[in-house]
C-alpha cells in the first residue's frame, strides 16, 4: 500500500509535531508512504508516479496551494482521501462542501482529530483502504503462477460451476484468506 501524506511545512512547530507522529503511525502500520515533508524519500525512490499511490492523506489544519493542487488531483484520479483538520481549526469553506458532497462519500473522508484519536482514525482508513473498501479494487499488478496438471483441472471445473475466469476465482480466494487472517490484520494495525 502507497500512500501521500500532505502538509504545509510552513506550520507551527506544534502542527509540525503531529507530521511527525502521522507519518510514525504509518510506518507502525507498514505503510509505504512519500511525503512533501521529505523531499530526500523522494530523491532515494527510483520513480515516484502519483498515479501509483493508492490513497492520500492530507493534514489541512493550515493550507497551502499545494495542498489543494494534491486534493484535486486525488479527486480527480479518484483516489481515497483521509482530509485531517486539527480540532479547534476553522474549516475551510471548500472543504466542508467536499466532505458534504454525498457523490464523494466512498472517496473523501474528513475528520477533526486530536492526539487522542489521530492513531485510531489513520488505522481506521488504513484498514479501509487495505480492504478496498473506499474504492472498488482495480487488478492492475501481473503476477505470473505456474500450476500443477491437477491444480489446472481443479480451476478448470470449478470456475465452470461458478460461472467465473480462473483469475477471478484466485482473487476471491485470496481476499477470503486476507479477511480471515488475524495475524495479517494484527501486523496492519500494528499490535
Amino acid at each position: 500500500m502507497k500512500i501521500f501524506f500532505q502538509a504545509n511545512p510552513n506550520s507551527p512547530e506544534e502542527l509540525k509535531q503531529r507530521f511527525q507522529r502521522i507519518i510514525n503511525i504509518l510506518e507502525k502500520n507498514g505503510v509505504n508512504y512519500f511525503s512533501n515533508l521529505q523531499p530526500e524519500k523522494f530523491a532515494k525512490a527510483e520513480i515516484f508516479i502519483f498515479n501509483q499511490i493508492d490513497a492520500v492523506i492530507i493534514e489541512g489544519s493550515k493550507l497551502n496551494p499545494e495542498a489543494n493542487y494534491i486534493l484535486a488531483l486525488a479527486l480527480s484520479q479518484k483516489k481515497p482521501i483521509m482530509f485531517l483538520v486539527n480540532r479547534g481549526t476553522i474549516l475551510d469553506e471548500g472543504i466542508r462542501k467536499l466532505s458534504d458532497d454525498k457523490k464523494l462519500a466512498n472517496i473523501f473522508y474528513f475528520h477533526f482529530y486530536n492526539d487522542n484519536n489521530l492513531e485510531k482514525i489513520l488505522a481506521n482508513f488504513i484498514d479501509l483502504i487495505g480492504a478496498g473498501d473506499a474504492r472498488r479494487e482495480i487488478a492492475n499488478i501481473k503476477f505470473t503462477l505456474r500450476m500443477t496438471p491437477r491444480i489446472e483441472r481443479y480451476l478448470a471445473w470449478k470456475v465452470t460451476h461458478t460461472k467465473m475466469k480462473k483469475a477471478d476465482y484466485l482473487r476471491v480466494l485470496l481476499n477470503q484468506l486476507i479477511e480471515n487472517d488475524e495475524e495479517y490484520k494484527n501486523y496492519l494495525k500494528g499490535e
